[in-house]
């Protein structure tokens, strides 16, 4: 995030204002000011923001005994608000101390899911729409010394956050003939959680070699809590929920770390460095399902070296290439909740009596190769680059399709490879062309047959290609009138949905936007976004054909925003 600036006074805004195809309006502003408040010493900077977005999707709602059919409009809107304020303090030229807050809330009515085989952009028959209020506050205080060529930094933050959703799902309980169609289920949940961080960090430069080294310290704690109340209500013969649980977390991670850069020739340089991590993490769980208690509590405990090794070589101011290998790791631990009661049947499909308690860390060695070029006087730019990665004990969601709940699981091992290439170019002064395009292929190298994973299958939500491509006209068509237009493409394969063997289809997408400076302060700026109004299957969940649910609903579906044509006021001092 910006920082203060010292003797500056500075201030800028925007509001922008859109239209979407099939959809409400929305509207959002920006503002910040930066005010010295002791000369050379001490300076103030503030930000604020609101975002209004409105919604797009439908909720149809068919006929009954009472009310005629009849359709919601647009229930999925969103809205957002925060702002920043920090301060830098510079007593001298060689410390520096920035302390800031940042608050944000979030909320959001009704969910950005449709059911696609009923109709476009709409759901079917939704009785209760899906809410989610989110808040929270990061507090920081950044800190540096300067001595001579040794800079020695610190970063402390405190972050807090409150989370609750009211979720509709009483489509996979009808489904499975738990919950007849004219009932509703709902889940509720509360998320809280608050983390506090350190990192401590000394970089030097010399004139060979230049190097970093640190530690890192977390600690974190969150409390969840979720509640199924009985479709059918309190009555006498059923209990007021089918499943009430709580789940408190708590975890520390203490790292080490170093990395160098040394100068072997003049134009080869050796970089290496290494990371040690150690993790622990506690958890307890306590959940009645269909009224009976049951008590889980597990810990875990890790610690992990990264190494990692990088040669490059410079043939020029202009051009270099480089070979690296790089170790990564993710801990494991304990996992969340899953009621044997409700999910006996799910679990025996996975070969489970039981849903494991924990999960173990997986890890993996990526190895790249790649060069960066630049052509007559960086009128063009050439990025590539080469990967290989081997990836063990991959960490995966794994659905427990009828009862709704979920576990982590390690599902086997993965190898991932392809290469990226971009380019940027000035054929012309006031043109700007831009070009990048990516291959990855992905699969799993060991089987996991109780979950369905086979040897060869392709990791899901990964696409193997994925390209992208912008021009941008620079021109002035007054006298101290600056404008531009600027177009972009954006293209991604075909992707394994997570659940499901189908393939999330490719998808396109297409904006424009052009800008003109009004006055030396005021830019206005036209925009059309999605200007082929696609469809882009960002998510999707197929029921099974089996199930009960009726044929309108037996495909969710997550897309992108519909065309959206917008204009927006810029101001600067």
């Amino acid at each position: 995030m910006n920082q203060p600036i010292q003797n500056q006074l500075d201030y800028r805004g925007d509001a922008t204002f859109k239209s979407t195809q099939f959809g409400e309006p929305g509207y959002e502003t920006n503002g910040m000011i930066n005010i010295p408040l002791l000369q050379d010493t001490l300076a103030v900077r503030a930000v604020g923001f609101y975002r209004n977005e409105g919604g797009v999707i439908d909720d149809y709602l068919p006929a009954t005994d009472t009310a005629p059919a009849h359709v919601q409009k647009n229930v999925d809107g969103e809205e957002s608000w925060g702002t920043r304020v920090a301060l830098s303090w510079q007593p001298t030229d060689d410390i520096r101390v920035s302390p800031s807050v940042f608050h944000q809330g979030t909320r959001v009515d009704g969910s950005g899911y449709w059911d696609a085989a009923f109709r476009d952009l709409t759901a079917y028959d939704r009785k209760v729409q899906d809410a989610q209020r989110n808040n929270f506050t990061l507090a920081a205080l950044e800190a540096s010394w300067k001595f001579d060529r040794l800079l020695v930094s610190s970063s402390t933050s405190y972050f807090w956050t409150d989370y609750n959703t009211v979720e509709d799902v009483t489509k996979g309980f009808v489904d499975v003939g738990q919950i007849t169609a004219d009932q509703t289920q709902l889940s509720l949940v509360q998320t809280h959680g608050r983390r506090v961080s350190e990192e401590l960090r000394a970089a030097y430069t010399a004139e060979r070699w230049n190097g970093v080294a640190g530690v890192f310290f977390l600690n974190e704690r969150r409390h969840f809590n979720q509640n199924y109340p009985n479709a059918d209500g309190v009555s006498p013969d059923l209990e007021p929920e089918l499943f009430a649980g709580t789940q408190s977390n708590t975890e520390n991670q203490l790292a080490v770390f170093a990395e160098g850069t040394y100068k072997l020739l003049p134009d080869l340089e050796l970089t290496g460095g290494v990371r040690w991590f150690r993790g622990t993490q506690d958890q307890h769980v306590r959940f009645f399902s269909y009224g009976e208690p049951d008590i889980e509590d597990g810990n875990a405990s890790e610690s992990a070296v990264s190494p990692k090794v990088q040669v490059s070589y410079h043939f020029n101011p202009d051009k270099m290439a480089y070979v690296s290998a790089t170790k990564g790791f993710r801990p494991g631990g304990p996992n969340g909740v899953v009621p044997t009661a409700g999910c006996a049947d799910d679990l025996a499909e996975h070969g489970l009596t039981a849903a494991p308690k924990s999960f173990g860390a997986d890890q993996l060695w990526s190895y790249e190769v790649g060069s960066k070029l630049a052509f007559a006087d960086n009128r063009l730019t050439v990025d590539t680059s080469l990967y290989y990665i081997n990836w063990t004990n991959v960490q995966q969601t794994v659905l427990l399709v009828n009862c709704g709940f979920t576990y982590l699981g390690n599902v086997g091992s993965a190898r991932s490879q392809g290469f990226e290439l971009e380019l940027a170019a000035r054929p012309i002064e006031h043109l700007k062309l831009t070009a990048t395009v990516g291959d990855t292929d992905s699969k799993f190298t060991r089987s996991n047959a109780d979950i369905g994973v086979l040897a060869g299958d392709r990791l899901p939500l990964v696409p193997h290609w994925t390209a992208a491509t912008s021009a941008q006209y620079s021109f002035e068509p007054w006298g101290g009138h600056d404008a531009y237009v600027l177009v972009d493409y954006q293209f991604q394969d075909k992707v394994i949905n997570g659940y499901d063997t189908d393939d999330q289809k490719s998808y396109s997408l297409v904006n424009a936007r052009a800008g003109l400076n009004l006055t030396p302060q005021l830019e206005m700026v036209l925009f059309v976004n999605n200007i082929a109004d696609a469809r882009p299957q960002l998510f999707f969940y197929n029921y099974g054909d089996a199930g009960l649910l009726p044929p309108q609903q037996r495909q969710d579906i997550l897309t992108g925003r519909p065309r959206t044509v917008g204009i927006t006021f810029r101001y600067r001092r």
